[in-house]
């Protein structure tokens, strides 16, 4: 499966509301979720190359989920996603991987559909809000960054407002974490 998104950061929330509101957007109740980014030993978290696996842990109303990610270009990934029973195990796998956890992330989440595109608004802790536009495809879809900034043009946002880097890369380079 083919994940390919693109975030923006929201600078005037109360405006990107109005404009939500105007088109009819209704999003979801607020959801928190508590990331654990997991990388190799000898990565750099500032500076993850491309096709370098990332895991994820995540913890959302009490259900835990692993996830392997694995950025093909920028925006796309290729990705794997599972539940687990165990969290505290699956992180002790990840590590015995040869895997360091590189930052906790905890974010507000809120989600909605918008012309068959998933729209996730995010209030990341410590570096503001965002909205993340994405589809999931089986296919590998050459034109998903012109997909996406077609419909970002609804909400204002150009490729100006792109966020080119992780939630895991902006606060390791907010708080020099390497």
């Amino acid at each position: 499966m083919y994940e390919y998104e693109i975030k923006f950061k929201i600078e005037n929330l109360k405006k990107f509301s109005e404009i939500c509101d105007n088109l009819k957007i209704k999003f979801s109740n607020e959801q928190v979720q508590v990331d654990n980014v997991w990388i190799l030993n000898d990565a750099d978290g500032t500076n993850l190359i491309t096709g370098m696996p990332v895991v994820r842990t995540r913890i959302e109303n009490k259900i835990a989920t692993i996830t392997l990610k694995k950025e093909i270009k920028h925006g796309t990934f290729e990705e794997y996603e599972t539940n687990v029973s165990d969290i505290t195990q699956a992180n002790e796998i990840i590590k015995n991987l040869g895997m360091r956890r590189l930052v906790e992330i905890k974010k507000k989440r809120r989600t909605a559909i918008f012309k068959n595109y998933n729209l996730c608004l995010d209030n990341v802790e410590k570096l503001g809000n965002f909205i993340e536009i994405e589809f999931l495809a089986k296919n590998f879809d050459e034109n998903s960054k012109e997909k996406i900034l077609e419909l970002a043009k609804q909400f204002f946002l150009s490729e100006n407002d792109i966020v080119v880097n992780t939630y895991n890369t902006l606060l390791c380079r907010k708080y020099n974490l390497k």
